[in-house]
């Protein structure tokens, strides 16, 4: 390994980040210089009576040559990797620094481009399978080695952990294994991770840029050079490998959620809906599920009669096809909710129970709020105001995080993509969503209700979608607590007589 590049003379000028008084330790020496972050190099200078004395040069590490920063020990030194070597670091200046450090990694890793060839972050896309056997073979120790596993998927990341943040390599292989493996080598202190890829786990939205897993105990964070472009490679290449393993515990799952009390159903025959209700049950009876009802169906259902289950529930909805087995009183009433349910429809057990419109956030009823759809986000920009006739106004019903649904005056087609303000939030940003469907409203003639999924939604708007529907729950809870406990506002005073 080639020692860091030092010299004396300053690199080509590029833009400062942060500049900080600190101290570089090396051996029994300590060097008092200032530390400089630019977007490209981070450099120490020494300033102090050792630098008059021996007269030291500049230290310049190159920011795609760093493999790992970390703040260790009781005085909380400032380490930077770079080829397997470290470089010490003190002071609350060092600390800043590293901290500015960290955050420059993680945004160049978001913002870079994936490509066959060497990328800004130094390290390519792709390993060879000699290339990676070597790096699993180095820790062999550690993770074990087999000379006839198969690296089929690799991606240079930026790790996030306790006071570090590092760079290295999460391969998947041909034996179900998801590994991390460390770049700065085994001296940095930092061991690799081994997980099972059937144990791992989405612990975030999948098209985020961040890489988000778990197996169950620890979550993990990877930030991996190209974004959400990788992110989505990575679950797509895990859920072709676990589909076919997981696809009986995913249906146990499934009929598992589906069982109880959903907020709406609704039974199709070749596609008209020919029964709804919101009060009902789900329940297991011996020849597969039966569905209790406050009053026998009108028309009933003749036995054998295909028919597609939909199940509203709170994270989607579930539907399956199956076929009705028969139509019975139950033997005692039912309790559902405060009614009581009197007949009980039987249903042949589905092969699959499928999900759509899984959500992976609360949401909440919403009234009185409006969101403002932009016909022309290009010269809405360009202007920084908008006119009346520049946007369309749609009362919200309901919203989460990754979506919402909105009442408009106009149809709109499935699939298109349209940029849409939440006039609710205090950040007026345009954000892209996508038009799920659109269904006629019951409400009010001429007006559609427009389902949105938000497919792009960054982390600070989500967080302030999130922050939002917890002070409107707050606030219901508030409303909810007086209306139950009103208070009595004390009687005004008796006015004074004059006697």
């Amino acid at each position: 390994m080639s020692a860091p590049e030092i010299r004396s003379d300053m690199a080509k000028a590029s833009k400062t980040i942060i500049k900080c008084e600190a101290m570089r330790l090396k051996g029994p020496v300590a060097f008092i210089g200032e530390m400089e972050l630019t977007e490209t190099e981070l450099r120490f200078k020494p300033t102090g009576m050792v630098n008059r004395i021996i007269g030291a040069a500049t230290l310049v590490l190159p920011i795609r040559k760093i493999e790992r920063v970390a703040i260790v020990g009781l005085n909380e030194t400032a380490l930077v990797w770079v080829d397997q070597s470290p470089h010490r670091f003190l002071g609350a200046g060092a600390q800043k620094v590293l901290e500015a450090l960290e955050t420059l990694l993680l945004d160049q890793a978001e913002s870079a481009t994936p490509s066959s060839s060497t990328s800004q972050l130094g390290a390519v896309e792709v390993l060879s399978q000699e290339q990676a056997k070597r790096l699993i073979f180095d820790w062999a120790e550690q993770i074990g080695y087999n000379a006839e596993e198969t690296v089929i998927f690799s991606t240079p990341v930026i790790r996030r952990a306790k006071n570090a943040t590092s760079r290295g390599w999460v391969l998947i292989t041909d034996k179900d294994r998801v590994l991390y493996l460390p770049s700065a080598g085994q001296d940095s202190a930092e061991l690799p991770i081994e997980m099972s890829l059937k144990a791992i786990r989405p612990a975030g939205r999948i098209s985020s840029p961040v890489l988000r897993m778990t197996d169950g105990e620890t979550n993990y964070v990877f930030a991996p050079v190209g974004g959400s472009t990788i992110t989505e490679r990575f679950w797509d290449l895990c859920a072709t490998k676990t589909r076919v393993d997981d696809s009986a515990d995913r249906e146990k799952q499934a009929r598992t959620k589906i069982m109880g009390r959903p907020k709406s159903l609704w039974i199709r025959q070749d596609g008209d809906l020919v029964f709804s209700t919101k009060v009902c049950m789900l329940i297991s009876v011996r020849d597969g599920i039966g569905l209790v009802v406050i009053d026998r169906p009108d028309p009933p259902f003749p036995e054998k009669m295909p028919i597609r289950v939909e199940v509203c529930l709170n994270d989607g909805i579930y539907w399956f096809d199956t076929v009705v087995v028969s139509t019975r009183r139950a033997f005692q009433p039912i309790r559902i909710g405060r009614k009581k349910g009197r007949h009980i429809v039987v249903l042949r057990n589905p092969k699959r129970i499928r999900g759509q419109n899984r959500r992976d956030n609360y949401r909440i009823k919403l009234r009185g709020r409006e969101a403002w759809i932009l016909k022309d986000l290009a010269k809405a920009q360009s202007d920084g105001l908008l006119n009346d006739d520049e946007i369309t106004v749609c009362e919200i019903d309901n919203i989460s995080a990754s979506g919402c649904l909105i009442q408009s005056t106009s149809k709109m087609e499935a699939g298109t993509t349209i940029d849409v303000i939440l006039s609710f939030l205090s950040r007026k940003t345009p954000i892209k969503a996508r038009v799920v469907r659109s269904i006629a409203s019951t409400r009010e003639e001429n007006s559609w209700l427009v389902a949105l999924t938000f497919p792009s939604i960054n982390d600070q708007y989500a967080d302030l979608v999130h922050r939002f529907i917890a002070d409107e729950q707050l606030k219901h809870i508030r409303r909810a607590q007086e209306d139950a406990n009103p208070t009595k506002k004390p009687a005004p005073p008796k006015p004074k007589s004059d006697k």
